[in-house]
């Protein structure tokens, strides 16, 4: 059976009643929902857990609107606005607060970083990233489970 989620603040809404989530469940109130009807509520993320990539792929091509990111190494996806990418908030803050993109540095470790770390000025990805993020990548820093991102800031920029 495929697991639907959708988060929407501290609300996480779940296909499966008995789907275990996070380390800490406690951050979230898990609400069980078939989906049959409406969440009158803003989502932020949904995720879905698939068997077969190929059927929700083709699924996705009615929503051209909507992308899949697949999570390295699960078998879940995250469905996004094509408009929704942290490469897009970079821009939007950047322009904000007065930067260009020649001033950015940023870290990745998975699909949804790969844009980002091509287009800022440095991109680091972490040693325990998928291939696609490495390779567009301009360096790479230790992993994430040994505070790469936080030696190489200390190391580079402190």
């Amino acid at each position: 059976m495929t697991c639907i989620t959708v988060e929407t603040g501290e609300k996480l809404f779940i296909s499966k009643e008995q789907q275990q989530w996070a380390a800490d469940d406690s951050k979230w109130n898990l609400i069980y929902n078939d989906f049959s009807s409406d969440i009158f509520e803003q989502a932020t993320k949904i995720a879905v857990e698939y068997n077969d990539i190929l059927l929700l792929e083709n699924l996705m091509k009615s929503y051209p609107e909507l992308h899949l990111y697949e999570n390295s190494g699960e078998n879940w996806c995250q469905v996004m606005q094509n408009s929704s990418t942290k490469y897009n908030a970079i821009k939007i803050l950047a322009d904000y607060y007065g930067y260009t993109l020649k001033e950015i540095i940023a870290f990745g470790d998975d699909y949804n970083d790969v844009e980002m770390l091509r287009e800022c000025e440095i991109g680091i990805a972490v040693s325990n990233a998928i291939k696609e993020a490495k390779t567009n990548a301009d360096y790479i820093c230790e992993s994430n489970e040994d505070d790469g991102v936080a030696k190489w800031i200390e190391e580079r920029i402190l």
